[in-house]
């Protein structure tokens, strides 16, 4: 074992630098590219407000800022889904609701590395430290540490799995487990603490670690149903008072790692068909090490051949190699943070580099791995962040551009969304599949999401049937909701606000013709797409859309187009959607609307949905 200290860490970072930054600047982009993402702690002092994002090139080393992507209180750990189309984070100490914190979930842009807040969703407890996707992009399962208030009586500690949805909305809990028994050592004398979770890449089982039990569970996982099942036994338990805190595997899932937060060790497990047995505990210190010290983070490189794991109070990541065949750790060398508090590590897809943040000193270092050896070299790169907690990488090439479709065959739900009905909109079945009817008297939806949120390009299609009534029909209406007041142009009120908004309106002509009317409205930009001289006969199904481009705002009936404009739009906050009504309760719909589809891009006409058995 060798500790690393040939040069002092200044030494190191300042030799690498000129050298990172001359790859800095002259990197073009590559097709490895990753989206990073850093959670934060907001609470003061920090003045971090949410998650922040760079692009970085591991081609050459490359780190571009992005930004605050995404304001949101203490988003302690962020993670997507397998595919970067959706991004999860945990809210600890968020005042959103009485016995739990939240999980927001976001739409990544995959051009801009934007995030869309979707909606957030009760994480099923207080305190929650992790969020961890699922292989197949089911469950966002969630570890609650517990204790979101002062009330040490009440044990809101516990492990949940929420549903995603396939737009990337988050349901409530499928299911809960709250950890119970006695702490099994003096030094754990708060209860139940849940803080990691890990799924086998078969996705057949998840791991979780018990800090506050001093316990590692074992869960069986059924992604079809969704299903989560307590194995049997449900677990197992570890050294008394060692606090177990996070989990990985290995490659081929046959041994588990777990680092120790309480006693700076690391226990390594066989896994036989979900089974653990412990075969070696081994220490993440130094001989003779005589400060305080707690572990934070683990993490196995992509081969399989090195292990890390960081020290907070020695402030080092600690190297083992890894013997594939037994599973077995050696401690090879110590290697300086580079700041203080290391909370996480995460290496990136390409497995050449290892992110370090360190909370107490406000940055994250970034390191290269030597695939030989294991060994870490500072590259010079810093991010600059207060209060980092965990990074996560999206690669940019596969998160892909978010569509959403929604399909008017239910009243519950639409898309995933929550609804809320008025009146008595029907379900009926009609040659282009279900669809759901409204009077034009008093039948409407209201849709908890504006599915174009964020897009500063856009798509947005329907397929409906009008059936005559009333001159002005505003049938569709996507809008922004008020940040000050929470209403969406406004359901409250029966006057106009000044949210953004989208909608499709026709206008009907002798009580058997129509026209359509799009029409866009924002800050510094309103445009109605109208023309009274492209007449449609009621009664028949048609398919319409109006695009934006950047420039051209277009409308279009069946594929042919209406008109068009130059626009200066804005992309719009998140919001909520209206159908068969404004939002304001005006203008009242009488027809039929079968399917809607939001592209956050510009479609050319060729590539419209279609109304099929017209």
């Amino acid at each position: 074992m060798r500790v690393h200290r040939s040069l002092t860490p200044v030494a190191v970072a300042c030799l690498a630098a000129a050298a990172w930054l001359a790859a800095v600047r002259a990197a073009p982009p590559g097709a490895d590219d990753c989206f990073v993402y850093v959670g934060s702690y907001t609470d003061p002092p920090s003045t971090s407000k949410g998650i922040y994002g760079w692009r970085f090139s591991p081609a050459s080393g490359a780190v571009a800022p992005l930004g605050l992507v995404a304001p949101t209180v203490n988003p302690a750990y962020v993670h997507a889904t397998p595919d970067g189309k959706f991004l999860f984070a945990t809210n600890w100490q968020t005042a959103d609701a009485a016995k739990a914190d939240t999980v927001s979930a976001y739409a990544v842009d995959a051009k801009t590395g934007a995030l869309t807040l979707l909606n957030k969703a009760s994480a099923g407890g207080g305190l929650p430290n992790q969020v961890v996707v699922d292989p197949r992009g089911t469950f966002a399962a969630v570890t609650n540490y517990g204790f979101r208030t002062t009330d040490l009586d009440r044990n809101n500690s516990s492990f949940a799995a929420l549903k995603i949805r396939p737009d990337g909305t988050l349901g409530d809990p499928v299911y809960v487990d709250h950890h119970a028994g006695p702490a099994s050592s003096p030094r754990q004398t708060t209860g139940a603490h849940t803080h990691g979770v890990v799924f086998t890449k078969d996705d057949r089982f998840a791991f979780v670690a018990e800090l506050g039990l001093d316990r590692i569970y074992t869960y069986r996982v059924d992604p079809t149903k969704p299903a989560l099942t307590p194995s049997t036994p449900p677990f197992v338990a570890v050294s008394a008072g060692s606090g177990p805190r996070r989990l990985v595997l290995s490659p081929n899932d046959r041994f588990l790692y777990v680092n120790h937060e309480t006693d700076s060790q690391v226990s390594v497990f066989s896994v036989n068909d979900g089974r653990l047995n412990e075969i070696q505990q081994i220490s993440t210190l130094p001989a003779g090490f005589t400060g305080r010290n707690t572990t934070a983070e683990i993490r196995i490189d992509n081969a399989g051949l090195f292990l890390y794991v960081s020290n907070r109070g020695a402030d080092t990541i600690a190297m083992f190699a890894v013997d594939p065949a037994k599973g077995t750790l050696t401690l090879r060398e110590f290697f300086p943070a580079l700041g203080r508090t290391p909370r996480n590590l995460t290496i990136d897809p390409s497995g050449r580099y290892l992110f370090v943040s360190n909370q107490s000193s406000n940055n994250v270092v970034v390191f290269a791995i030597d695939a030989a050896t294991g060994r870490l070299t500072p590259t010079g790169a810093e991010l600059k962040i207060d209060q980092p907690a965990s990074v996560l990488f999206v690669n940019a090439a596969t998160a892909a551009s978010r569509q959403i479709t929604w399909t008017f065959d239910r009243l519950d739900t639409i898309g995933g969304a929550k609804t809320t009905v008025e009146g008595h909109p029907r379900l009926i079945d009609t040659p282009v599949g279900k669809a759901i009817a409204f009077d034009g008297v008093g039948d409407s939806l209201l849709i908890e999401q504006h599915p174009l949120a964020g897009a500063d390009t856009f798509t947005f299609e329907a397929i409906f049937r009008p059936d005559g009534g009333a001159t002005q029909q505003r049938w569709f209406h996507l809008a922004e909701i008020d940040p000050k007041t929470g209403l969406a142009t406004s359901v409250e009120k029966t006057t106009s606000e000044p949210n953004a908004r989208l909608l499709f309106e026709i206008r009907v002509v002798d009580g058997n013709q129509w026209y359509l009317d799009a029409f866009m409205n924002g800050p510094g930009y309103s445009k109605a797409l109208m023309f009274a001289d492209k007449l449609h006969p009621i009664g028949r199904w048609y398919h319409v859309a109006q695009v934006y481009d950047g420039r051209w705002y277009r409308s279009y009936v069946n594929g042919e187009l209406q008109g068009e404009a130059e626009v200066a739009f804005k992309p719009q906050a998140p919001g909520r959607a209206s159908v068969g009504v404004r939002m304001n309760k005006v203008n009242y719909f009488r027809g039929a609307v079968a399917k809607a589809r939001f592209t956050p891009s510009a479609l050319p006409a060729a590539e419209f949905m279609t109304v099929s058995g017209k």
